[in-house]
């Protein structure tokens, strides 16, 4: 079993490697992430870890019930999202864009009345 598969069929939380260990995250804890290159950097309430692995090979592996992505570069946890604009929302006190493709697809998901 390959590391996406061991991601997806785990589906409440992942083991990230950092420092020669393997930390088990929940994924109710990940806010956002932001993808660097081949690096996604994992923001999480308490911490942050960097991986090395696609944005797009990650957000397969998450629910899509709770994680939607916003840009080329992030995908977000809905459940974190305190407020939306068109070209960017927030998640406590950070800013995060919002690419012009994926505001549709976000306003169906956070439930956006205009």
């Amino acid at each position: 079993m390959n590391y996406l598969e061991k991601l997806h069929s785990l589906k409440n939380y992942i083991f990230i490697k950092k420092d020669h260990l393997h930390y088990k995250i929940k994924l109710s804890e990940i806010k956002w992430i932001k993808s660097e290159g081949n690096y996604l950097n994992i923001f999480c309430i308490n911490s942050k870890y960097l991986i090395r692995l696609s944005l797009k090979e990650f957000l397969n592996s998450l629910p899509d019930d709770t994680f939607i992505q916003v840009h080329r570069s992030y995908i977000v946890n809905m459940h974190y999202v305190d407020a939306f604009g068109p070209r960017m929302l927030k998640i406590g006190n950070t800013y995060i864009p919002i690419g012009q493709s994926y505001v549709d697809n976000i306003q169906n998901k956070l439930n956006i009345l205009l």
